[in-house]
């Protein structure tokens, strides 16, 4: 091939085929301009909106900008002549794959959008998730963060967490505090009554309404099983439970009531 051969080819494909390549790069870039102006247009449209949690919203955002540009570029390729079918049954083994391999991963985000739209908890609140106790300091796309009494960070992935239940103790404004103590058979039932509504009048933190229940639960071998059903605001929960611990042994005390425990006696023959 000589080298006027050689110009004449380049020529030709210049004023054909690299003509249609060039309009093909200008579409594509303005398509992207197009889809980041859109983007932008979107994104102020959902800041204005205060439902739409930003987690939800950076993910649509996310997912509109990359699925709209790799269909651009596919258009691209397909209008430039090179053959797509190949390359979208390649995409899809490959998509498959990929899935298969991260299906933790989706899981997870697939949870924490669950988790964003349903709302059984939010930041702040006390819940039991999977045995796991504690108070909910983050709420991320793919774990939730929650730090127990004792101050240790728990990292629970949300793809676990919609499907275990969830216990919510923050979800209402009252609390029923369950308290059981246990009496000697000896003691006089109505003394021991006045002994613990004694103790929760001091204390100060409960509600009259419902009132205070109290009565035999159980009778067991050793001792009668006594039952304390008390409601209480949630915040003061805690403080009331410890109050009353301490508080009914007291008033145990000072009105004599016995209280069941192990012993044992030895007798020395001499």
């Amino acid at each position: 091939m000589t080298f006027s051969e050689i110009i004449d080819k380049v020529v030709n494909w210049l004023v054909t085929e690299g003509v249609k390549l060039v309009i093909a790069i200008i579409v594509l870039l303005l398509s992207f301009k197009v889809i980041n102006f859109i983007s932008k247009k979107i994104e102020k449209k959902l800041k204005v909106s205060k439902k739409i949690d930003e987690t939800i919203r950076h993910v649509i955002l996310s997912t509109f900008k990359k699925v709209s540009k790799f269909l651009a570029f596919i258009c691209f390729l397909g209008y430039v002549g090179i053959e797509t079918s190949s390359i979208a049954a390649t995409i899809t083994s490959l998509g498959i794959g990929v899935g298969l391999a991260l299906k933790g991963f989706l899981s997870n985000i697939a949870g924490g959008v669950i988790i964003l739209l349903m709302h059984p908890f939010k930041i702040g609140d006390y819940v039991e998730i999977n045995d796991i106790e504690g108070t909910v300091e983050e709420i991320k796309m793919f774990y939730t963060y929650v730090f127990t009494v004792d101050n240790k960070e728990i990292i629970i992935p949300n793809g676990k967490i919609v499907e275990n239940h969830i216990i919510n103790y923050s979800s209402k404004k009252d609390r029923r505090l369950d308290l059981t103590f246990y009496i000697s058979y000896n003691n006089d039932i109505d003394m021991v009554k006045k002994a613990i509504i004694t103790s929760i009048k001091n204390s100060k933190k409960y509600k009259d309404r419902p009132s205070p229940f109290i009565n035999i639960k159980e009778y067991k071998d050793n001792c009668i099983e006594m039952i304390l059903k008390v409601w209480c605001d949630n915040e003061v929960y805690w403080d009331l439970y410890y109050y009353l611990q301490e508080e009914v042994k007291k008033q145990f005390d000072i009105y004599d009531i016995k209280v069941p425990y192990n012993k044992i006696e030895i007798s020395i023959n001499k």
